[in-house]
């Protein structure tokens, strides 16, 4: 099973996507995920994006005969609010703090490939003013979640 990436609720259920100019319709960075997911997509820079990239590096991990219990884990991040403390993350002001900054240089980041795959200028101006309002108070609390690998290095056969 692959681990599922993306943009949570703060009762870590899937967070929809805001719809267009209707508010309180959902997360707009959730949005701003699921656009890039397809942008990416239609435009072939990476296949199967975000997961692709797990996959591939997964399968690498996997067949190198150097490393042994190999784990995928993953970490929900809170985003712009400390998060519940049933998560386990040390220092979770700061890290939600940060985290709210960094979407905002994300969705910025991603401007010009969100415009590339089609959308006007003034939606995209659109959504990033309002995935960035989302990030202050947060208006939405929400998290995200982050996948890394775990392996440790085969042991050696004692020669003898």
């Amino acid at each position: 099973m692959e681990p599922e990436t993306g943009v949570f609720d703060e009762h870590l259920n899937r967070m929809p996507e805001a719809q267009d100019r209707l508010p309180a319709s959902g997360s707009w960075f959730s949005r701003m995920v699921g656009e890039i997911n397809r942008r990416y997509a239609a435009q072939q820079v990476v296949t199967d994006f975000p997961m692709g990239p797990w996959a591939s590096l997964a399968k690498w991990m996997g067949a190198n005969k150097t490393l042994e219990n190999l784990r995928i884990n993953g970490q929900y991040v809170p985003i712009s609010w400390p998060g519940e403390e049933h998560i386990a993350l040390q220092n979770r002001e700061e890290v939600g703090r940060l985290m709210g900054q960094n979407v905002i240089d994300l969705v910025n980041a991603w401007r010009p490939t969100i415009l590339k795959g089609g959308v006007s200028d003034a939606e995209v101006d659109y959504w990033i003013t309002e995935t960035t309002a989302e990030m202050d108070g947060p208006r939405v609390k929400s998290y995200f979640r982050y996948h890394y690998f775990t392996a440790k290095a085969r042991q050696a056969a004692p020669t003898g």
